[in-house]
Formats: structure tokens, sequence, C-alpha cells
């Protein structure tokens, strides 16, 4: 098996495309066949491709190849130290023509160094594009009059959730789990009942990650509109600083894991569910089926559960997704822009997108009747083909549905979208450059103190002291910035 490419030789790639023929032309090489010519950086993965095949010779490239009629290079990213190899690739002089970002926050910061070209003259030309993709995702995409990108319109909506040892559940007699103290309740009957043994973990936390009584007191978004027409810090609220001094209580009593300061990964948590030793635990809706699959101590006994009312009796809703699943951007330095938005707009048309998803019909999938709706099931010879999803530029709600319910993320996916309804609204905001200057700064700040501050190496007298820390290291910069424009998107 030949595994993707790796980071070593993606920056040779770079080094050897930097010296040939001075780059690329104006009117765009075409690399000897006679076909127009562009390069394609996608996105990283963990699949392999078949003895004998490589990113840019397989079957599903090929395709894509046939029926585009581009002769396209395909770079895949690596799966680590991905920013600095796409920084580099973007300093080359010579970056590829299209890019499928995955992270806003990069996106932000290449509009805001003019490293990407607008799209808006080149959409009127395409005919997919200008029709499938809605006005509130081209809004999250927008700086200066302009888009950046053609955006991925989101398809998921789960996001997170409170994921319980059932069984464990059942022995404590499935108690009441409505409100805040109900909770605290049941973490200290665990607790004392000793349901995981000796060293039982009612709520399993890890790192930084908001767990679920940060939604429920308000702090699962850094920055919020609490009914004044205005986004304000959650971080400096008078609820977080009642959020800390709960949390402190919860942990002086070991109510929640003495070690999650140094959890610094979801698998050291998971495996604390699985071993047995854990009761509770907020995790994504994929990690249903990660937990499901390692379990070592006893059958399938987890579920999701509804998170405790709120501070203020409300239901408490974890984050929605953001409005953008993916951005393709295109380098300003490229001189074939034109060509990848065509080359992007003829690849999402349904016959190539269902390609890329699913491999062909009635080799690697079945069209099927479930429950009085038409389905699309896999069949074995699609693991042959696992490598597909690094060519995936496009998704519709159903085709991801459909790849929930076939590779078994139903379990987590579909309980938690009940509980997924806030929205984030810094995720519609365009590039803000206080906000990308001081954010990396404030939340340092933030981590330091509440972690100290929960795990009680400081007292809550310390919060006063972040709330002005938070103020004189640019946060009141980005308040300002970011209500600039929060006025006009309203």
């Amino acid at each position: 098996m030949n595994k993707r490419i790796s980071l070593v030789v993606l920056l040779a790639l770079i080094l050897t495309c930097a010296v040939m023929a001075g780059g690329k032309s104006d009117k765009g090489s075409d690399g000897g066949s006679g076909k127009p010519s562009i390069t394609v950086y996608g996105i990283k993965n963990q699949e392999e491709f078949p003895s004998g095949q490589t990113e840019n010779n397989n079957r599903i490239i090929n395709y894509i190849k046939e029926k585009t009629g581009y002769d396209i290079r395909w770079i895949i990213a690596p799966n680590t130290n991905e920013r600095e190899a796409l920084n580099m690739v973007m300093a080359s002089g010579n970056p590829p023509d299209m890019i499928i970002l995955q992270d806003k926050a990069v996106f932000n910061d290449y509009v805001s160094q003019r490293l990407l070209n607008p799209v808006d003259d080149l959409l009127a030309n395409t005919k997919t594009i200008k029709t499938i993709v809605p006005e509130e995702t081209w809004r999250a995409v927008e700086s200066g009059g302009k888009h950046y990108s053609v955006p991925v319109p989101q398809n998921q909506f789960s996001t997170y959730g409170v994921i319980a040892r059932t069984d464990y559940l059942a022995k404590l007699g499935n108690p009441r789990l409505e409100t805040i103290d109900d909770y605290v309740r049941l973490f200290q009957l665990a607790a004392d009942r000793k349901i995981g043994g000796n060293d039982t973990i009612p709520y399993v936390m890890w790192g930084t990650e908001p767990d679920l009584f940060a939604y429920a007191y308000g702090l699962g978004v850094e920055y919020d509109d609490f009914g004044s027409g205005k986004l304000e810090s959650t971080w400096i609220s008078a609820n977080a600083k009642a959020y800390l001094q709960f949390m402190a209580g919860l942990f002086s009593r070991k109510l929640i894991d003495p070690e999650y300061a140094v959890n610094t990964t979801a698998q050291i948590a998971q495996e604390k569910m699985t071993n047995g030793r854990g009761l509770l635990y907020t995790g994504m809706w994929t990690d249903m089926n990660t937990l499901e699959r390692t379990i070592t101590n006893g059958d399938k006994a987890f579920g999701v559960i509804a998170p405790p009312k709120n501070i203020k009796g409300e239901p408490t809703y974890f984050n929605l997704q953001a409005p953008v699943r993916v951005y393709i951007v295109f380098p300003a330095q490229s001189k074939k822009t034109r060509e990848a938005i065509a080359f992007l707009d003829r690849c999402i048309e349904d016959d190539i997108r269902l390609t890329i998803s699913y491999g062909w019909e009635n080799e690697h999938y079945v069209r099927k009747t479930l429950n009085g709706a038409q389905v699309i099931d896999q069949t074995p010879a699609a693991e042959d083909i696992r490598y597909r999803i690094y060519y995936n530029m496009w998704d519709t709600k159903e085709d991801f549905i459909n790849r929930v319910n076939l590779k078994g993320f139903a379990s987590g996916y579909f309980p938690m979208s009940e509980f997924t309804k806030k929205a984030n609204l810094m995720l519609y905001a365009p590039p803000i450059n206080s906000v990308s200057e001081f954010s990396p700064t404030l939340k340092d700040l933030k981590d330091e103190y509440f972690m100290k501050i929960i795990t009680g190496a400081w007292g809550i007298d310390k919060f006063d002291e972040f709330v002005q820390k938070w103020h004189t290291n640019g946060g009141d910069q980005v308040l300002k910035d970011i209500n600039t424009w929060y006025a006009t998107f309203k």
C-alpha cells in the first residue's frame, strides 16, 4: 500500500515547481497534454491508495480528468504541521490554483493578507455554483463587499452532546436529570457508590474544550448578544465568574476528572469512558461510534442524554455548525482562477459529485428504498475506493445523512441534533484584524485563569485580575471592531 503524500515530499514538490519554467504562464500551461491544467491543494485524511496507485493516478482522479477535460495535479495536505505546510505553499511564489480549506481562521488570515482572489466577477458564467449556495453562506465569506471563496454550505447539524454510560445510569436508578442540581446529585451518587470502581470519574473532562456546564452558564460562544443589541464577551461576564465558582466546587469534591487539566486529547478522555471509570462525557456526535467500538468493560452501553436546563431555567443548546463547511479559495498569485472555478463548477454537478461520493453504481453502491425513501447503500467493493474522500469538493445534506447511516454514526448524530440549536454569530464575521491579532492572546489568558481557578490553584478573586488583563490585552479593541461589523449584520 502506498501511503498518501508526506510533508517532506510535498515541500520537495513545491521547490521543484518553483524552479520549473518560471511558474505558470498568464494563459495557463497545459503541461503538454493539450488540456487546460490546474493544481488543487486538497484536504488531509488517513486513507491509503491501493498498490501501484497515487493521488494523481487512480480511478477517481482519472475519472475527474476525463469528465472535466482538465489535466489535474492534486496535492494532499499533510496530517501534521498542516498550517505551516500551507503557509509555505502560499509563500512559494507558485501556489496551487485552488485550495480546499477547512479552517475559518486560515481563511480570515489569507483574506487580511490579500492572498486570495475575489470570485464575484467569475460567478456569472457558472452553471451550478451560483444556484446552490444560499445567501447566508455567501455572507460568511464577504469582506469589503467582495467574496473571497466559493463556500461549501454546511450540511451537518449536530456538533456536541452529553454522552452517558446508560448501564451505570440504570444501576443508579435512572434519576431525573433536568437541572444543574440534578446533575450534581447524580455525580455525588456515582462517586459515593463508586459506580466505576475506586477511581470513579462522575464527569470526564479534557483540556480547554467547553464542557456541558459552560454551555449551561452561557459560555458556549466567546461573544454573544444578550439582548442589548451588541456583542459582549462571555468570558468576562458575571456568568463566567459564577461558572468558575461552580466548577471549582465540583473539582474540590472530585466530581469532575481530577486529571482534566492534563487530558490534552479527546482520546485520553474517551479511554476513561470505555474502561469503565467514567459516567458522563461531553463529546462530538462522531464519538458515539468510537466509544461503542472500543468499550472494554461491558456491552454497548452509551447513550445521548439531554443537557441540564441553563441557569435561566431554559433548555441548554450546543452550538450549531459553522454556516460554511469548507472554504474553496483561489490564491491571488495564480493566473488560473477562471479555469479553477469552471473546473469546480463542473465537479459539483451530480454525475461527478455522486461518483466521488460513492463510486460507480451497481459496483460500489446500489439504490434501494428504506422506510419509503430512496437511499444509497454501499457494497463491499466500496472499501476499495475509500481514498475518494480526498477528492470530495462538495456535499449535499442528503449525501451526508446517507453516509451517517451507512457508516454507523446515526446513534450519535441524530440524538444530538435535538440539542444543537445555538448559533455562533462570530462565524458569520468577515476577517477582522484585531480579532486575528488579539484572539490567541485572549484565549491563552482565559485558558490559564479558568483552569487554575477551577483546579483550586488560584482563588476566585483572581477573576477580576483576568478581566482587567483581558481588557488591556486587546479585548476592548476586539469588542469595538466586532460591534462595528455586527451593526451591519443584524
